[in-house]
């Protein structure tokens, strides 16, 4: 529950750092593919952001699932109770129902 919220966080944080890093070039010598790149704006293209549209609180279910499996039944009650606090109706009832089935 908090290991994956710190997990979360510190990759988070590395996505930022290396989208930070791909918004401002090193600095590189004008050279005939660079010349061919002059005038193409990439900002604001979202081709390259692979985690828009990403539902976090369905990975949330996704992982508490997985705990259930390996029967860290406390680490899934977490995450489910985040998903409640957090999900769509669909999403809190699903949560409710597993969180019902723990043992």
């Amino acid at each position: 529950s908090d290991s994956f919220a710190a997990q979360l966080e510190e990759v988070t944080a590395e996505l930022d750092q290396l989208s930070e890093s791909l918004d401002q070039p090193a600095e590189l010598t004008q050279s005939a593919p660079v010349a061919a790149l002059q005038g193409v704006d990439l900002d604001g293209d979202d081709d390259f952001d692979f985690l828009s549209g990403t539902d976090e609180t369905a990975t949330k279910l996704d992982l508490a699932r997985a705990y259930i499996d390996m029967g860290d039944t406390e680490g899934a009650r977490d995450i489910l109770d985040e998903v409640i606090a957090e999900g769509n109706d669909g999403q809190q009832q699903e949560a409710r129902e597993l969180i019902a089935n723990l043992v």
